[in-house]
């Protein structure tokens, strides 16, 4: 069902506008708008992670080993688990995508394996359904885990930082 919307409003200031829209027009759009911010968010925290790895790659290059790059270590493994979970994040979102023209394929009777057949249109629609469902789930645990990690390896950073600091202001190595 349509409802018309008569006024003209704007959403969370991102320049989307709607005058005369029918409801799910606007809900199309705001779900677009949301997928992309989402992309471009996942987008930015693996490129952050790619960042603060070679940043301290670079600037550890020239440090003698020592114990206290222990946690430097643990820092750069996190970061790099932050941009495996952002890849895996996105590799849903692909396949979501995908599963959603198959999800319309079937509905429109197109897809080989339902036909035109009502009951394996209805029985096709909802085992797709639960797949999207479940890896919906799925990726927004790798979302999480994305951000925890990018979290955990800058703290890991600065605590080695200021052992690095400290250990230069003693002159003991740690």
């Amino acid at each position: 069902m349509y409802y018309h919307i008569s006024r003209k409003f704007q959403v969370a200031g991102l320049g989307i506008e709607y005058k005369n829209l029918k409801c799910m027009d606007a809900k199309n759009q705001i779900a677009n708008e949301h997928r992309n911010l989402q992309s471009k968010y996942i987008y930015y925290l693996i490129a952050l992670a790619v960042a603060c790895v070679g940043y301290s790659i670079h600037s550890s290059a020239n440090d003698i080993l020592a114990t206290r790059h222990i946690i430097l270590g643990m820092a750069v493994l996190a970061w790099i688990a932050s941009v495996v979970c952002g890849l895996i994040f996105l590799k849903y979102a692909l396949s979501m995508l995908y599963d959603n023209f198959t999800l319309f394929r079937i509905r429109d009777g197109e897809e080989e394996l339902t036909g035109s057949d009502p009951y394996k249109i209805q029985v096709g629609i909802e085992a797709v359904k639960e797949l999207i469902e479940e890896k919906q789930k799925s990726s927004m645990r790798f979302a999480r885990w994305q951000e925890y990690l990018l979290g955990f390896g800058g703290l890991s950073y600065l605590g080695w930082h200021i052992i690095s600091m400290l250990a230069n202001s003693s002159s003991v190595i740690v």
